[in-house]
């Protein structure tokens, strides 16, 4: 815990406090790795006719360092500036409009690990400068009259949880919802292969848009994250939860003219996989209407997963959802046992499925969504 009670990730598998300080050895390949990613994927994107970005969200670590109760003095640049200073490469990495921002008001939400609408909004404004997009056809950010208290992703550690005073954000959103398998897939105890599509009749820019990213491009109403306000603009937005994924399949699939890679600053350090398909579809539009009316064919998603910690070494297990336009919006899965937690192929925790308290965990999880990768 912090200065003014701000909760921070300490430690885990991403090591991000050390990642903070510049202290992680990278792999001597690291630097061509995401170099050759990032290029491939903007000739790629180039070729195909369409806009790419690349998001890298800031740390609250790194936004909040003043506030964390031990030194970030770094013995090296951590590997989020690396990647923008060294390797020069054209990520969106808005540390200090994040960090400036705070003399108006928080950027990220005390109890957790993730932004505030204002913060998220100022977000969705360096996303859309990078795609030559005006940010004024962004909405207006207001409070809501009415606030609650409520634990974030990282006070619902805490016995009792540590709470904060929520305050919403005031309006409707103008896009609506017009598929989603988010509860199936969490069903089965994770996050990736989510796939959330919103969509708008009269938006003030007609082309759309696929987010491949984590629990910070996910967006709804109770957490209004990128995806959430980029949808305020464009016609149609995809959001399919791959951390820094590449479809290129998926984005002619669905006619989009403008792609998003987006990921945690957390998992800078470990480029992600090459090559990899994180989607695939049956048609080209997805229909009206959501909650087992006609929802969108989901041909597969196949990710690796391990499912402990110990059994890394041993035999790969594969999540499997094959998500069919079926009345009941069936799902088979095969998924990790009762009360373990799950890691993907990297090792990763993709959540903790032990909370402090049930009925916290399922009003945070409804509010703020874990990443997993």
């Amino acid at each position: 815990m912090g200065q003014q009670g701000q909760l921070f990730i300490y430690g885990g598998s991403n090591h991000n406090l050390a990642a903070q300080r510049g202290e992680i050895a990278m792999a001597r390949s690291w630097l061509v790795d995401w170099r050759d990613l990032v290029t491939g994927r903007a000739e790629e994107a180039r070729g195909m006719g369409r806009q790419l970005a690349f998001v890298v969200v800031p740390e609250k670590l790194a936004v909040y360092a003043d506030r964390f109760p031990e030194t970030l003095a770094p013995t090296r640049a951590r590997p989020a500036l690396r990647l923008t200073e060294e390797a020069r490469l054209p990520l969106v990495y808005p540390l200090d409009l994040l960090r400036e921002a705070r003399c108006e008001g928080e950027t990220y939400l005390r109890t957790d690990s993730h932004l505030t609408p204002r913060g998220n909004l100022l977000l969705a404004q360096a996303v859309l400068a990078a795609l030559k997009v005006p940010a004024t056809l962004l909405p207006e950010v207001t409070d809501s009259p009415g606030t609650h208290l409520a634990s974030g992703d990282l006070g619902s550690h805490f016995d009792p949880p540590e709470l904060e005073l929520m305050v919403p954000m005031a309006g409707a959103s103008r896009a609506r919802l017009v598929s989603d398998n988010w509860s199936q897939v969490a069903s089965a105890g994770g996050h990736i292969g989510t796939t959330r599509i919103f969509r708008q009749d009269d938006p003030p820019d007609r082309r759309a848009l696929v987010i491949f990213g984590d629990s910070y491009g996910f967006g709804d109403e109770a957490y209004r994250g990128l995806s959430w306000f980029l949808a305020q603009v464009f016609r149609e937005v995809h959001f399919v939860w791959a951390p820094f994924g590449w479809d290129p399949g998926y984005i002619d699939s669905v006619g989009a003219e403008l792609a998003i890679c987006q990921t945690a600053e957390r998992r800078a350090r470990s480029p992600p996989p090459r090559g990899r398909k994180v989607a695939r579809r049956g048609d080209r539009r997805p229909a009206d209407g959501i909650d087992g009316r006609a929802p969108v064919r989901l041909l597969s998603i196949l990710t690796p997963f391990v499912y402990s910690r110990e059994a890394r070494a041993g035999p790969r297990r594969f999540l499997l959802f094959w998500h069919l336009e079926e009345p009941d919006d069936s799902i088979w899965r095969r998924s990790a046992p009762t009360g373990r937690r799950l890691h993907d192929s990297r090792g990763e925790p993709s959540g903790d499925r032990h909370p402090s308290s049930a009925d916290n965990y399922a009003q945070v999880a409804r509010r703020h969504p874990r990443s997993c990768w």
